[in-house]
This record gives structure tokens, C-alpha cells and sequence, in this order.
């Protein structure tokens, strides 16, 4: 549920830049207000010169946003935007960044959980979002602060209305328009909880009846391997993330079902995960070191690192 809210307010922001960014940047809106707010790692995958938002994931988007909060500011008339919701978009970016880390099944204490609730409204009126969205998360922090002692998984909706709700959810057919990316709503219940807590069909029972599946999510900044298996006496399906063996630069391994998506050459060994990260400021990117690869997926720029010095 709360990412499924962190994207929508993404979308949002996106829909809002679109609207104010060509008007106050003229014809190199896209270079100086967009393309040159980003990170390195952000930028590989894009146009200097033209692109769309709809591009951008909430990541980027948010910092886009708040790169240019001052700048938007000077065009009150335009944006409506007060200089004081910046600590608003701040926020969100540490709670996207927060979330999108933690490991599978992760329970938010209902307190956590009506704050980022109630900043995302706040971001959403300060920036004059969609007001059903708005009133959707509104909905979901009642839900929240009325059940003080029942952590809830990232995941999953806070409650039975909620998940039947749909009407609330930014409308895909308003982004399209604006050039913002969207997704497939899924009216289903979310969340690996959700699986676990739920009876698997008759097809999934028959499926994993004597098999066990890998699931990996290769991930710009982290990966994840995770089998799903069938308990045989309760008929449900199970999700276990999978520890992984991660070189490190002393020669012994450590073990942890995070993975940083990323390869360093260190003293002619090519480390991945954990070490390799902790290296990769010291190192040169697309020489000595490797990362953010999903960026680049589907991109045909040719030889992708020619200054590798790994063979």
C-alpha cells in the first residue's frame, strides 16, 4: 500500500513538472531543469538534450523535484508552491529511499506508517495534487493511527475498504495525457504478506507440488533472490529470501539476502555485492567499477564500457 502511494505521489510531481518546467525554462527545460539535476547513474539511460518525464522512476522524479523546489518557488503564480513544503519532498525521498531497502515481509509500526502517510498528503496539497489520491491516503491514515498496536507489512493495505477501493487512485488516463509514466493498477491485495497469509489456488498447489522457484529481483541499487515453495500442511505458499555468499576484498565471504547490484575490480578479483559497494568510491565508473545496469537495460549504445579494464 505504501508504495503503491509513494508511486502515485511520483506520478503527481511528474504531471506537476510537465505542466511548470517547459513554461519557466523555455526550449532547455529538459537539460537544465531535468537532465542536469540528476545523478551520474540517473542520467546513463537518458537524452541530454530532449526526453519525458514519463522516463523517470519516483526516485528520480522526486529528486527533480526537489532540486528545482526554489527555483519553482520564484514562480508562485505559476505554481502555487510555498518555500516551506520543501522539508515535504525531503521527506518523502528519505522515506522512498528508507522503504525501498528493507527486506521482504518488513512490518511498519503504525506510527512510522501514519507520518509517511500524513507527509505524502502534505506533499500532494502543497504541490495541488489530485485531490482523490489525496483523500485515499487520507482514508488509509485514519486506518492507521486507529490501530496503534498492529504493525503492518510494506506491502500490504491497512484495510478490507481500502483494498476494494479503487476509485481513489490517481487516474492513468490524466497521466498519459501529461506524459508521465504509469503503471497497471492491481485491485488485488498486495504484497508478499498477502501471498503468505493467503491460500494458494489449486493451479499454484499443483505447480509448486514438487518444485521450488527462484524469484529474483534484480534491482538498480540492490538484488534479491527469493524461493517460493508450497507448505504441504497448511497449503500455503511460503517466500523465503536466500542468504548469498558475497566475496570480500580480505578473501573470506559474508552472507546476506541483500545484494548491492554492483561489480569492483579489486587486486585482479572482480567482487559483487557488499564489499564491491563499499569499494566503489574508490573506484572509477566503467573502469574498476560496475553499477546500475537496470538503467541501461533495452539500450542499444553499443560497447557499453570501452574503458573497462576488466576483460
Amino acid at each position: 500500500m505504501i508504495h503503491d502511494h509513494i508511486e502515485g505521489v511520483a506520478l503527481e510531481g511528474g504531471v506537476k513538472l510537465i505542466e511548470w518546467l517547459p513554461k519557466i525554462g523555455g526550449e532547455s527545460w529538459w537539460r537544465f531543469y531535468v537532465f542536469d539535476q540528476l545523478t551520474v547513474t540517473q542520467q546513463r539511460a537518458l537524452d541530454p538534450s530532449a526526453g519525458q518525464l514519463g522516463d523517470l522512476d519516483p526516485a528520480a522524479l522526486f529528486r527533480v523535484l526537489a532540486r528545482n523546489w526554489a527555483e519553482l518557488c520564484n514562480h508562485k503564480a505559476l505554481t502555487g508552491l510555498q518555500r516551506s513544503g520543501f522539508k515535504y519532498v525531503k521527506e518523502v525521498q528519505d522515506i522512498r529511499n528508507d522503504l525501498s531497502h528493507k527486506p521482504i515481509g518488513y512490518k511498519i509500526e503504525p506510527d512510522d506508517l501514519a507520518r509517511y502517510l500524513d507527509t505524502l498528503k502534505r506533499l500532494l496539497k502543497e504541490i495541488g495534487g489530485n485531490e482523490l489520491l489525496i483523500n485515499k491516503i487520507h482514508a488509509d491514515w485514519i486506518v492507521a493511527i486507529a490501530t496503534p498496536n498492529e504493525a503492518v507489512t510494506a506491502g500490504e493495505s491497512t484495510s478490507k475498504k481500502n483494498e476494494s477501493d479503487t476509485s481513489a487512485k490517481t487516474s492513468p488516463n490524466d497521466l498519459i495525457v501529461t506524459g508521465a509514466r504509469t503503471h497497471p493498477q492491481n485491485t488485488d491485495v498486495d504484497g508478499s504478506a498477502a501471498l503468505i497469509a493467503s491460500k494458494a489456488s489449486s493451479a499454484v498447489q499443483k505447480a509448486l507440488a514438487n518444485a521450488t522457484y527462484i524469484g529474483i529481483d534484480f534491482g538498480t541499487s540492490t538484488t534479491v533472490a527469493t524461493a517460493v515453495a508450497l507448505d504441504k500442511d497448511t497449503g500455503k505458499m511460503v517466500l523465503t529470501p536466500l542468504p548469498i555468499k558475497q566475496p570480500t576484498r580480505y578473501g573470506d565471504v559474508i552472507e546476506n539476502h541483500l545484494v548491492n547490484s554492483v561489480l569492483t575490480l579489486h587486486r585482479g578479483k572482480v567482487l559483487f555485492g557488499s564489499d564491491a559497494y563499499k569499494l566503489k568510491s574508490t573506484s572509477i565508473e566503467g573502469e574498476t567499477t560496475f553499477s546500475s545496469f537496470k538503467m541501461q537495460l533495452g539500450i542499444n549504445k553499443g560497447i557499453g564500457y570501452p574503458r573497462s579494464k576488466v576483460a
